[in-house]
């Protein structure tokens, strides 16, 4: 359990999306275990990372993926068996996050170390990861700040009441080419208030990354 900090709290705003390939060229596509990053706030606008339901995002967001197979022509699932390397491979995927969603760097690509030699393993050229950052309230910590907006509502008559989220979710998409090393799509969806553990938002989550592209 840890703080959330970097996907959580800075990437919330920023927005950016492109492609370099028409997807009908990707007739092949493996894809890697989604990475969730879910957290609990339980007091205030305190948020700290809960692995449970990180896990259960991860495995949703996965069968919604495997609902759209045919139109994705997904080939097959990369998964890492070794806890390290699986750690390390999402270490170098916040990175590439960071480069191409917030430094903007589209012209650089970070080394890729582990996530090179998966690719070569499996002899996969188009392979896409997917990446999502939310949060959830406790139903105590909601009534709270329900109350709380209230009470400052109250006092100055209306005129300063403060607008809090009791949910959110966002999704970082990349698609990667292992001819060239190259990002041929990448795409974030804007702040989405509602439950990332329910399939119908991933659903949304997902259809939104993809519309004008597989949709």
């Amino acid at each position: 359990m840890k703080k959330t900090t970097l996907l959580l709290l800075t990437l919330f705003f920023i927005s950016c999306a492109s492609k370099n390939i028409d997807s009908k060229e990707i007739n092949s596509l493996d894809y890697f275990e989604p990475i969730a990053y879910i957290s609990i706030v339980n007091k205030g606008n305190n948020a700290i990372i809960n692995d449970s339901i990180s896990k259960l995002v991860e495995y949703r967001l996965d069968s919604v993926i495997n609902e759209y197979s045919d139109r994705f022509r997904i080939n097959k699932k990369l998964k890492m068996k070794d806890p390290l390397i699986q750690k390390s491979f999402e270490n170098e995927i916040l990175n590439l996050i960071v480069e191409k969603f917030i430094n903007k760097k589209s012209e650089i690509t970070p080394a890729t170390p582990i996530l090179d030699s998966i690719l070569q393993i499996n002899n996969s050229r188009f392979t896409m990861i997917n990446v999502v950052s939310g949060f959830q309230r406790t139903k105590k910590n909601s009534r709270s700040q329900t109350f709380k907006s209230l009470a400052i509502g109250t006092l100055t008559l209306g005129n300063a009441i403060p607008i809090y989220s009791k949910n959110g979710v966002i999704t970082y998409t990349l698609i990667f080419d292992s001819t060239g090393e190259k990002i041929v799509f990448k795409n974030k969806t804007d702040l989405n208030e509602y439950k990332p553990t329910k399939p119908s938002v991933l659903r949304s989550e997902l259809i939104k990354t993809f519309r004008n592209y597989y949709f």
